[in-house]
């Protein structure tokens, strides 16, 4: 009986070692899995669009609170790093497609004194009231709406690439400040300087500044013009009136003599930004912020950046694709009849491409396209096709149809750059 038990089980594995069906059906398994993968990741997430400007909520999705709290990258910290993380958090995308990302980058000045050898222009109160605005204060995000105005009423016969710096008063909804805090011999805490600055690590030991939590203002009172209130200080919540007190009762300032706290501030504080005349119209071109003001200079500028980022499909593990930042650009080379590369390497589009980048038919229909957008197409294309192999100074010679009253074949050659 043993051994027809043994002969039917070795029949049994011979059948199954011999099943030509049985690598389609793991594939399918395999295919069905990932289906369901990619379902779960895209379902907490947004499909992500051609082009998109970060928002302020964006940057609080950082792992890196600095990102969060100033709504701008840092040298410390750059897009190129860290914006992905955000990307991946709040989106999905199709394999190996593109975004252009919109951002804020703060960069350092070389030269600290460099605004204050520029002149740049302080708004004075008739200013604010000549543009309506009583509380001699610009909202924040209105800039755009009021100060060019300004500056048509200063400069009406400004010439083309005219620029000028403006020092504002801005209203801000509450944003991160440091400032110090002495003990003095008799035991009381007061603040070393008379103003606080806005951001996070810009004082010398601000990197190792103590941040109020929220429990820390409601132990400072939940009454009204009371801190604990709306977790955080304004001109009505004074930081004089009650922090003094709460470095005295609490066990953070314990064996210390100084101390810098991070706290959150609603309402005023000083901006710059430089506007230029561009096609008759003042354009605004940076922000300037962290001031100093025990030296009464700027200490850098905020500037809007771009970049590309491709999406990553994870084909083992789903949950982890991600967005990265594309290290390359593609563009086309003007190549003379006779002077081909030889180290071209040839592709022929296929119909999938073309209906991958939204063509009805095997060609580019010039009713809908631009010499412009064909050549960002046949990009799209070489990243989605040959990503992995790309390297340095790598060149494509690529053929492509375009539809112009009839198919007519053409000819590029893209050369893969390292950014």
């Amino acid at each position: 009986m043993k051994s027809y038990n043994f002969i039917f089980g070795l029949i049994l594995l011979m059948a199954m070692a011999c099943d030509p069906l049985s690598g389609m059906r793991d594939d399918l398994a395999d295919h069905a899995d990932l289906k369901a993968q990619r379902e779960l990741f895209q379902s907490s997430r947004e499909l992500a669009m051609e082009e998109y400007i970060l928002t302020p909520a964006d940057y609080q999705l950082s792992s890196v609170h600095t990102i969060g709290a100033q709504g701008s990258f840092t040298v410390e910290y750059p897009a190129t790093e860290y914006l992905p993380e955000i990307l991946t958090k709040k989106f999905y995308g199709e394999e190996m497609q593109v975004v252009v990302a919109h951002f804020n980058q703060k960069q350092p000045l070389e030269n600290a004194k460099e605004l204050e050898e520029n002149s740049y222009y302080v708004l004075t109160d008739e200013d604010y009231d000549n543009l309506g605005l009583g509380y001699k204060t610009v909202s924040a995000g209105q800039e755009d709406k009021y100060l060019p105005v300004l500056l048509k009423n200063m400069y009406p016969y400004a010439v083309e690439g005219m620029s000028s710096i403006l020092q504002y008063k801005v209203y801000q909804m509450a944003k991160p400040q440091l400032a110090t805090w002495v003990k003095g011999t008799d035991g009381t805490w007061t603040q070393k300087g008379e103003d606080a600055t806005f951001g996070e690590g810009t004082m010398e030991n601000g990197n190792d500044a103590y941040v109020l939590t929220d429990q820390d203002y409601v132990s400072m009172g939940t009454e009204k013009d009371q801190p604990g209130e709306n977790y955080y200080f304004s001109r009505f919540v004074s930081t004089e009136d009650f922090i003094p007190a709460f470095l005295a009762s609490s066990s953070i300032a314990n064996g210390k003599s100084e101390i810098t706290i991070n706290f959150k501030f609603y309402g005023t504080q000083k901006e710059m930004i430089q506007y230029q005349v561009e096609d008759g119209m003042w354009v605004a071109q940076a922000y300037y912020g962290d001031w100093d003001f025990e030296k009464g200079v700027w200490k850098g500028l905020e500037l809007t950046a771009f970049g590309n980022y491709l999406f990553s499909e994870n084909k083992q593990d789903y949950s982890k694709s991600t967005w990265i930042t594309d290290p390359f650009t593609v563009v086309k080379l003007d190549v003379e009849d006779g002077n081909e590369p030889e180290s071209a390497i040839l592709y022929e589009l296929v119909e999938e491409d073309y209906k991958l980048n939204g063509e009805r038919y095997p060609n580019f229909d010039m009713r809908n396209n631009t010499e412009e957008t064909i050549n960002a197409k046949i990009e799209a294309i070489l990243k989605a096709r040959f990503f992995g192999d790309f390297e340095d100074g790598m060149i494509y010679k690529v053929k492509y149809d375009i539809y112009d009253g009839g198919a007519i074949p053409q000819t590029a050659f893209m050369q893969v750059n390292e950014i």
